[in-house]
């Protein structure tokens, strides 16, 4: 401290916080203006961002892990944060909000994304910036173009077998992107109302109803109604797709790049099923456990999930579902000029939505890539290439 002949003056204690993240150039102007307003609203404090693609980002992450070299605050997402806190590599952060007065609370966040960011004893080590499912996107005016009513409810099997058929001849698919081989592929079956984990808790996709799905999806690239292997953004882009398979940042994508076309949404797919469900995944900041200014950097990560920035970064530009129950967050996610008619359905299917948390979940979902791929190329059979994954998969979950 320092004292002033005008009275008692108390320098600010210089704090440096680095914060790594996948930004790129579409995002990192956005995250900069919230971070100067953090480093604003605490003098003293100087917050350093580190970018680095998402490709090479989780390379780098595990990296660092081995090194215990990971940034004092670095980005998360629900689908492999199960790992990294079994590793140690986030700090449990249940002390740390119990002595910050301003913190808004974990309960203020959507309990959808939450049980990702928790240990068995339900202590959080992230807090959650966005979360996202999966819908279709729908060109509506592609639609009107060809006799097709829009169903916002959705289309069964036989309809979009159907409309498949028709579009084939004009040479239009009906859907693209369905040749999921990551978490979107979940969705692909909980939407079709299958259980994904057996009763241990264990991911489970050698089943005669999963194969059933699966085929289904195989079928239409078989048939010529759906693309295999091909760009998702491509086809739909250039009006050769009806609809695709997309989440909140790729449908903004899609209603940015294609302003001579009425894009929607339709709530879940196909709807001659029951109990289905989305998946709720997401984005998160943790902070590392050898960080050594624990109580600001928790500050910073609050600050970066709170209303204020889920509804610049996340909810306006319709980036993904805001985690935060707030009314203000809601509405400029449905309001967002990059949003649809129907974005109601993000928030009421999220609302009801599932999560698979199983061991070893990263490694057993690049397996899952390889499999999944012979089976939409015809490379094998859907039954063999799950029942040669399930094999694997259950080695890796034991480990």
């Amino acid at each position: 401290m320092m004292l002033s002949c005008c009275g008692v003056a108390v320098a600010e204690e210089e704090i440096e916080l680095t914060l790594h993240f996948w930004f790129d150039g579409t995002d990192l102007e956005d995250w900069q203006a919230i971070v100067d307003e953090f480093e604003a609203a605490n003098p003293g404090v100087t917050v350093t961002l580190q970018s680095t693609p998402w490709n090479d980002y989780w390379t780098k992450l595990q990296t660092q892990m081995t090194s215990n070299s990971i940034a004092d605050v670095y980005g998360m997402v629900s689908m492999y944060s199960a790992d990294y806190i079994k590793n140690g590599a986030a700090y449990n952060l249940s002390e740390l909000a119990a002595n910050d007065p301003d913190f808004i609370g974990f309960d203020t966040y959507y309990d959808a994304i939450m049980g990702a960011y928790q240990d068995e004893e339900g202590s959080y080590y992230y807090l959650p910036y966005d979360m996202s499912t999966n819908l279709l996107a729908v060109n509506k005016t592609l639609m009107e173009e060809n006799g097709i009513e829009y169903k916002p409810e959705g289309y069964t099997k036989e309809e979009i077998l159907e409309m498949g058929a028709a579009l084939k001849k004009k040479g239009i698919y009906v859907l693209c992107g369905m040749d999921k081989k990551d978490w979107g592929y979940y969705d692909i079956l909980t939407c079709a109302g299958c259980e994904i984990l057996d009763e241990n808790g264990l991911l489970k996709v050698d089943t005669p109803e999963i194969a059933e799905v699966t085929q289904f999806y195989v079928d239409l690239m078989m048939e010529g109604y759906s693309p295999i292997g091909g760009g998702t953004t491509d086809y739909f882009a250039s009006g050769m797709a009806l609809m695709t398979n997309v989440n909140p940042e790729n449908l903004a994508m899609q209603v940015k790049s294609l302003p001579d076309y009425e894009i929607d949404v339709i709530a879940t797919y196909p709807t001659d099923v029951e109990d289905g469900k989305v998946i709720a995944e997401g984005g998160a900041f943790g902070i590392a456990p050898y960080c050594q200014h624990l109580e600001m950097a928790f500050k910073l990560i609050s600050h970066l999930t709170g209303p204020d920035a889920s509804i610049r970064k996340v909810a306006s530009t319709f980036r993904g579902v805001p985690t935060v129950n707030d009314p203000a967050a809601t509405e400029a996610f449905l309001i967002s000029e990059n949003g649809c008619e129907h974005a109601q359905f993000f928030l009421d299917l999220l609302a009801e939505g599932t999560r698979p948390d199983y061991p070893n979940r990263t490694a057993v979902e690049t397996e899952m890539a390889t499999w999944l791929s012979l089976a939409y190329s015809g490379d094998m059979t859907v039954e063999e290439a799950l029942a040669e994954f399930q094999t694997v998969a259950d080695e890796l979950m034991a480990e």
